[in-house]
């Protein structure tokens, strides 16, 4: 998916390129340096410090908390993207912590991250005192970036999730490609959805 995602970009370069100077091109994207490429932070952290990622889940590793993910009373899992200072802040109002703010280890995001343990420590503690819809509307009212974590039934039985199904038969898929053009462009409504064995076999020899 992310190769494709490069490819398509220069795809889009080459068409630019066509009509600018009217010469064609060769686009080639490779998978290992797609993958590579999106290691965005963790690169940095090794090319620029010489810090070598260890094991840490799905957490930030230049942020925190950013990326765990918390239990609730009614057995729900939060997951945390708090990116600011501010948030930061409002989040520790939100769970009764303002306390938290006046400490110099939780004060910054560099001393968050160095501290993060027992971040994490203070943080899971008073989450487990709240039900998830409780604390999801309080964290939405002071627009801190946060959301459940749900499992995939629970994921399309979201409306946003049903737009994307492909049906064909018994086979349901899911697109992975979801723009919606405004203007003259037609809507994409055509995709092909996935096939059952051997279903184009004879159009694609017919085609040979």
């Amino acid at each position: 998916i992310l190769a494709a995602h490069h490819l398509k970009e220069g795809l889009l370069l080459a068409l630019l390129k066509r009509d600018r100077i009217g010469e064609g091109s060769l686009v080639e994207v490779s998978l290992i340096q797609a993958a590579i490429s999106s290691l965005a932070n963790q690169a940095t952290n090794w090319l620029v410090a010489k810090k070598l990622p260890t094991r840490q889940g799905s957490a930030h590793p230049n942020i925190a908390p950013y990326g765990e993910s918390f239990l609730t009373k009614d057995g729900k899992r939060i997951l945390l993207a708090v990116g600011s200072d501010r948030q930061f802040y409002d989040l520790l109002n939100v769970l009764n912590l303002d306390a938290l703010s006046t400490i110099d280890k939780f004060k910054s995001n560099h001393a968050r991250v160095t501290h993060r343990d027992e971040l994490t420590t203070f943080l899971s503690r008073e989450i487990h005192k709240f039900d998830s819809e409780e604390l999801m509307a309080k964290i939405n009212s002071h627009k801190i970036p946060a959301g459940i974590i749900q499992n995939m039934k629970e994921v399309f039985g979201m409306n946003e999730a049903k737009e994307l199904l492909l049906k064909n038969g018994d086979l349901t898929g899911v697109k992975t490609f979801i723009p919606k053009m405004t203007g003259n462009w037609q809507p994409v409504t055509d995709l092909l959805p996935p096939p059952h064995f051997g279903e184009h076999t004879q159009e694609i020899l017919s085609q040979l």
